[in-house]
């Protein structure tokens, strides 16, 4: 009886501290967190997207692609159209992470994070849409 009760103390012990470590994982210092940092291919074109703190970071990664990219436009789902809080990088090097300083000040709840590609012919693709949430 006493190695039964044991046992199952053992494992109530660990999955205590499994779920603090689960928890303190969810948790940061007063920023923004990342959840995922790559949910969405399109094509030949991807876009990783990291959360740094309050900056959102972004590389281009292209396998074969016939386009150039001319720009990116980084914006939230859920922003109203007309969108204002579009962030726009008209110099983008495949392979080098761009950084939108402080695009994730002061966001809260839970938001994708949308990479819009204007390539060379002035088409438009979506390259990447991350989710995040933000505390």
């Amino acid at each position: 009886m006493k190695t039964k009760s044991f046992g199952l103390i053992a494992i109530l012990l660990v999955a205590v501290v499994v779920g603090f470590i689960g928890i303190g994982s969810m948790v940061s210092a007063g920023g923004p967190e990342e959840i995922t940092q790559k949910a969405y291919v399109s094509g030949d074109v991807k876009a990783f997207v990291q959360l740094l703190g309050n900056d959102i970071a972004v590389s281009i990664v292209e396998e074969n692609n016939t386009r150039t990219i001319s720009s990116i436009y980084v914006y939230y789902e859920s922003s109203p159209l007309p969108r204002s809080d579009i962030n726009t990088c008209n110099d983008v090097k495949v392979g080098e992470p761009i950084t939108f300083k402080n695009m994730a000040e002061g966001k809260k709840g839970a938001d994708n994070i949308v990479v819009e590609a204007v390539f060379e012919d002035k088409s438009t693709e979506i390259i990447g849409k991350t989710y995040f949430s933000f505390l």
